[in-house]
């Protein structure tokens, strides 16, 4: 493989994961730009390596695939009886599987994964903030009215 193969192979991966990361930092999220296409590039680099070596590349995914869980494990916060981060770590693995895909040469499925999770990413919030505008409002606790003692007034 030459070095524009190479180079054309990660530049995919690093910028699908541009993209994703780029939407995740819209939103503020903890695993944003710099994380998506690290993941991304990372992958895209670990399949290459494994294309090369004439090895079996289905043990090099399975260990991509085991080792990005803790990745997106760290994403993943319990805080209060809510959890948050799931979409994220969720996104990170769709990098990773968009860098492995780039890796291998394989664009159509890149861009075709790329698009889709653009569309479940945004285009899903804007279908959950509607489903949330029509929720009924909660309850508000009424206001505990505080006993005035006779001598106090």
């Amino acid at each position: 493989m030459d070095w524009l193969e190479i180079m054309l192979r990660v530049g995919v991966a690093t910028f699908a994961g541009a993209v994703i990361g780029f939407e995740r930092e819209l939103r503020h999220k903890a695993a944003g730009l710099r994380t998506h296409m690290l993941v991304a590039l990372g992958s895209a680099a670990i399949m290459i390596v494994a294309l090369q070596m004439d090895e079996n590349a289905s043990r090099v995914v399975q260990g991509v695939i085991t080792g990005i869980g803790f990745i997106g494990a760290g994403a993943v916060l319990h805080s209060q009886g809510r959890t948050e981060g799931v979409t994220t770590a969720a996104s990170i693995w769709a990098c990773t599987m968009m860098g492995m895909a780039a890796g291998s040469g394989y664009f159509k499925v890149t861009v075709v994964t790329l698009a889709f999770a653009l569309l479940i990413l945004a285009g899903c919030l804007v279908i959950e903030r509607s489903l949330q505008s029509k929720k009924a409002p909660e309850p508000t606790a009424t206001p505990v009215r505080q006993k005035h003692h006779e001598g106090s007034r």
